[in-house]
């Protein structure tokens, strides 16, 4: 097990996934930019979309050290909600204000019932069956907070009730079982494929459960024991990647990436560049404000200018913007927010595991 004191590279490579989300978002999807979608369509940009998978794996790793340092599920929950709520309260109120100013924002001015999907990392589908007023919540990206919070009530519960190695084993067994269930809808009962979809890879993290598993293997074993398990984890995420080689490609450049991460010294070096680790502290709330707004700015500014500056400026000008707020969100607004609601929260449970005793 990798010594916490030599896991600040950690950091840069979240810088390097949060670099990967903003290129994809600021050249690929900026909508009505016929030079957006060429690089959509013709660079590798297009699959900046598996930063993403890296951050599953980098959650995958350090959710052991949680764990480990956690008293019972309750605890554990309120840890991991401490993290993800504040910067995602200050950021949805900044979205929420800075639309009315970027009209070109996608999604335009969001309604009430649009924050709740991210407030209570329910997400859109849930939400709007509760509630019963179609959202498609406030940021398409905000998705992967939703994927994120489950993992952490399906492995958080297996993890007290199973141990630490059991819960693995449990979990891998089951990215397995939901590959496999997941095949037989696709293949045989293409009545049901929507469903199967909906149920093994989506609702129950099919598609990215084998990528969080990756980051716990590595936490686990550091691919130095068992290391038929990495393959089986790699075989079974690129399985779902199948259908265009170079999804598949961008899969195999992440795995790649996670081994270099957690073996190769110079690699570490790399991802300890002050570029990687800036990025890498803003990451969390520069992931929650970078899309809309991003891309809202760089379409305006588009037409604004009409062609008067190329467009590969746009995507710098967006993001030189969004820097500053997302930099005082991590320094400034959410470390105070955290450790207050630490004192309430976690004191207020640690009595009550105190009192049962």
């Amino acid at each position: 097990m990798i010594n916490q004191h030599r896991l600040d590279f950690l950091d840069g490579l979240r810088g390097f996934a949060i670099l990967m989300v903003v290129c994809l978002h600021y050249f690929a999807q900026v909508e009505h930019v016929p030079r957006s979608e060429f690089y959509n369509v013709h660079t590798p940009l297009r699959y900046g979309d598996f930063g993403v998978q890296l951050f599953f794996v980098i959650s995958g790793y350090v959710i052991f050290m949680t764990l480990d340092k956690t008293a019972n599920f309750t605890q554990f929950i309120l840890r991991r909600w401490i993290r993800l709520f504040p910067a995602m309260l200050i950021c949805t109120l900044i979205i929420a204000a800075a639309s009315y100013f970027v009209p070109y924002r996608p999604g335009g001015i969001p309604r009430l019932i649009d924050v709740f999907p991210g407030l209570t990392f329910l997400g859109a589908h849930l939400v709007s069956g509760i509630s019963g007023i179609p959202t498609d919540g406030l940021e398409r990206g905000f998705w992967t907070l939703y994927i994120e919070f489950r993992f952490y009530l399906m492995f958080g519960a297996a993890y007290f009730l199973l141990g630490q190695r059991k819960s693995f084993f449990t979990l891998m067994f089951l990215s397995i079982v939901l590959l496999c269930l997941f095949q037989i809808t696709q293949l045989w009962m293409t009545a049901y494929t929507s469903k199967g979809e909906a149920l093994f890879a989506k609702a129950l993290l099919g598609y990215q459960l084998p990528w969080f598993l990756l980051g716990m293997y590595v936490y686990l074993f550091e691919f130095k024991q068992h290391i038929y398990l990495a393959f089986l984890l790699v075989g079974n995420a690129l399985v779902y990647n199948l259908g265009e080689w170079g999804a598949s490609v961008a899969a195999l450049v992440i795995v790649l990436i996670v081994y270099l991460a957690f073996t190769a010294p110079w690699f570490q070096k790399v991802c300890r560049m002050k570029l990687f680790l800036f990025f890498g502290f803003i990451s969390y709330p520069l992931y929650l404000l970078n899309d809309s707004l991003g891309r809202g700015i760089i379409r305006g500014s588009y037409e604004y200018f009409a062609g008067r500056v190329p467009f590969e400026l746009l995507p710098f000008v967006a993001l030189s913007i969004i820097v500053l707020p997302t930099w005082c969100v991590a320094k400034y607004v959410e470390p105070p927010i955290q450790r207050l609601l630490k004192r309430v929260l976690l004191r207020r449970n640690a009595m009550k595991v105190t009192a049962s005793i």
